[in-house]
């Protein structure tokens, strides 16, 4: 109720005019700002956080500008442009510290939005946990080894997975074998045992988790239960053929690497794919459980 209330009192700070876009959840606040030169990214950060501070003392709120840094997202080849340049961004008079990587809601982001140390941060915490597992897997049921897989492990690879699942194959194919490791030590099985009987269709193998996570999420937005400002365009509306990939959604081109591996685009491509009967549900609970089932057949055909 104190969050409620605290959300309420707090929500007028949204009509603060920002060169930034503002995000709010519960107490924290982020600010996200474009510009092509350093100088005009300091100055419009610098006002933002000034604007933002005289309204928190109005409110008689206080900043806490130690625990405020700032992450310079950038394109690899154009790193080098803003590197050497300190931007020396003060808030209320005090240094703001720049980060590689800083975590909001429990995602590790870093500057290039790879999502690397994400992965890494995931592998250790599975890892630990397995170690954990392995040792007492001997004094407990199959049924409470798997309660605690999909409590401590499942969980972690589930939360936000349709995001960093734009992360490079090589991460991804690294969170999968440490995935395969902790479900051998759950089924009590050995190396040599085939890993297409590891899963099931509760269980699927990370890429395929993630692939059903952006598709629930497009699905979502196509039946207008998420509410996310990105129009979805079918490609019957843009030429007008009954062609076979009329009801597909149209995925924007990309001039760049880095642009292809965009969220939406990887969320549409992933569910344009998706056989026509299952997107033809209306019902979630029945879009969710026979594209599980097509995603679980498909990984014993790619290990066949």
């Amino acid at each position: 109720m104190s969050g409620t209330l605290f959300n309420v009192y707090i929500n007028s700070i949204s009509s603060i005019p920002l060169h930034s876009t503002l995000s709010l959840y519960c107490d924290d606040i982020s600010l996200v700002t474009t510009a092509k030169s350093p100088t005009v990214l300091k100055k419009n950060l610098e006002e933002d956080l000034s604007r933002i501070s005289l309204w928190l003392r109005f409110h008689y709120l206080l900043a806490n500008e130690s625990k405020s840094k700032y992450v310079m997202f950038h394109n690899k080849r154009r790193h080098e442009n803003f590197y050497e340049l300190a931007l020396n961004i003060r808030f209320n008079g005090r240094l703001i510290e720049r980060v590689e990587h800083t975590k909001l809601l429990g995602l590790e982001i870093d500057e290039t939005l790879s999502f690397t140390f994400h992965i890494y941060q995931l592998q250790k915490k599975i890892i630990s946990f397995m170690f954990a597992l392995k040792r007492i897997r001997c004094l407990i049921s199959d049924q409470t080894a798997l309660l605690l897989y999909f409590a401590y492990i499942h969980s972690r690879l589930s939360y936000m997975n349709c995001i960093w699942s734009t992360t490079p194959k090589y991460m991804m194919d690294a969170i999968e074998i440490v995935q395969r490791k902790a479900l051998r030590i759950v089924f009590s099985k050995d190396r040599l045992y085939s890993r297409s009987e590891l899963y099931s269709e509760k269980i699927l193998p990370v890429s395929l988790q993630c692939q059903l996570s952006s598709s629930i999420l497009v699905f979502k937005m196509i039946n207008n239960s998420a509410k996310l400002n990105f129009p979805i365009q079918y490609a019957f509306e843009r030429h007008r053929h009954a062609t076979r990939n009329a009801n597909n959604i149209v995925v924007p081109t990309t001039a760049t690497q880095l642009g292809s591996q965009n969220f939406f685009i990887r969320a549409y491509l992933d569910f344009n794919v998706i056989p026509a009967e299952i997107k033809k549900f209306v019902s979630l609970n029945l879009f969710k459980t026979r594209l599980r089932e097509h995603l679980y057949i498909k990984q014993l055909w790619y290990d066949a």
